[in-house]
């Protein structure tokens, strides 16, 4: 019964995160290549903006969820020194993932499309910008791994 629980908020909110996906036009669009990576908006309250990263994969191309012991390959926002004291962090909502082997270990991946919801937070209610800039790191992998550091500039 939990799995199915769990099933259902997962189908929800994806497709909640859809539609607002939809509604909001991406701000960066990067051609990468194993696919198309775009961030969006859904804009600022109360000092958290809202974004959604939409990761569209070519076949036999993966991305992944948190990082393994092993690798450090999960995605990051980094931050530009103007923005590193303003933002108290960033969180991920990760989605349902994928699990595979790696040469011994389980890894968590995603394949296809992916929508990522990330919520920013800011010290202060004043030092959300109108616009926000930073670096997207993100790993992808077919039979050679690697990693893209995308800039990203979207309209709060």
């Amino acid at each position: 019964m939990n799995a199915i629980i769990k099933r259902l908020f997962s189908w929800i909110f994806f497709t909640s995160a859809v539609f607002f996906a939809t509604v909001c036009s991406a701000n960066t669009v990067h051609n990468v290549n194993a696919g198309v990576v775009s961030v969006s908006s859904l804009g600022a309250s109360d000092g958290i903006a809202s974004l959604f990263i939409d990761v569209r994969l070519k076949s036999e191309w993966q991305t992944y969820y948190k990082s393994s012991e092993k690798y450090d390959t999960h995605m990051k926002l980094l931050w530009p020194e103007e923005l590193e004291d303003k933002v108290s962090f960033y969180d991920i909502d990760w989605p349902p993932y994928i699990e595979r082997d790696y040469y011994g270990e389980q890894i968590k991946v995603y394949r296809d499309q992916v929508l990522i919801p990330v919520s920013v937070t800011f010290e202060n209610y004043d030092d959300v910008p109108e616009e926000l800039e930073f670096e997207l790191e993100i790993f992808f992998c077919s039979n050679v791994c690697m990693k893209e550091n995308l800039p990203v500039k979207v309209e709060l």
